[in-house]
């Protein structure tokens, strides 16, 4: 099992529990990313930064393991000294490179997909539905990003909220897309056309609002 893990760096990291062994990628975006999840099916990992900006990843088919390739193809016999400069060719173009500061060899490299504009501040929170028919996104701009799983296209612009939204989860029906911000709320949203079912406040009045500061 995969999980996606937070660097504050321009990479993402994503760590086999199985073989302990790291897989990099150098992400195509020029901020801090805030955020990762998986997708369910376990196709595409969805990353937020401080640019703005969510990038789509999936495995670049092209560059699978090398040792996943068919031991005949990889054995230097005789038999194969013919097809050396192709098995080298295919060894080079399997790897997925080296990881940033070791010696090690990535055994997947994934690549960026889709590169979704939405936000006009960063990107806190990214989170799939049960199905991955869509993606939700928050940002400390205020708002929640819907966008098709498929076509991540965006189907809808949520502006509820009057602080920085931080949180976001959908319910396992479907039905609902939950959000939590920093106006003391957490507002339940309806999947069928994107209104505001439910604003839940009361636990929340007397809780502490946070600064986002950021360091240069």
């Amino acid at each position: 099992r995969n999980y996606g893990t937070m660097e504050y760096s321009l990479t993402l990291a994503l760590r086999s529990t199985h073989d302990n062994i790291y897989n990099k990628w150098y992400t195509t975006t020029t901020g801090v990313v805030m955020c990762v999840r998986w997708s369910n099916s376990g196709k595409y990992l969805a990353s937020g930064s401080d640019d703005n900006i969510i990038m789509i990843w999936a495995l670049d088919s092209w560059a699978v393991s090398y040792h996943s390739v068919p031991l005949i193809l990889r054995q230097r016999s005789d038999k194969w000294n013919t097809s050396n400069h192709f098995i080298e060719k295919l060894e080079h173009r399997t790897r997925g490179g080296k990881v940033f500061g070791s010696t090690e060899t990535n055994l997947e490299n994934w690549k960026a997909v889709k590169r979704l504009v939405g936000h006009i501040s960063d990107v806190t929170g990214v989170a799939w539905n049960s199905d991955d028919s869509y993606l939700a996104s928050v940002g400390l701009d205020s708002t929640v990003c819907v966008w098709s799983g498929t076509t991540f296209e965006r189907v809808a612009k949520i502006n509820g909220h009057q602080g920085f939204v931080k949180g976001v989860v959908w319910d396992p029906v479907g039905q609902y897309l939950a959000t939590q911000s920093d106006d003391n709320s957490v507002k339940i949203w309806r999947t069928s056309d994107w209104g505001l079912e439910r604003s839940i406040e009361t636990p929340f009045q007397n809780s502490p609002c946070t600064t986002f500061t950021r360091l240069s």
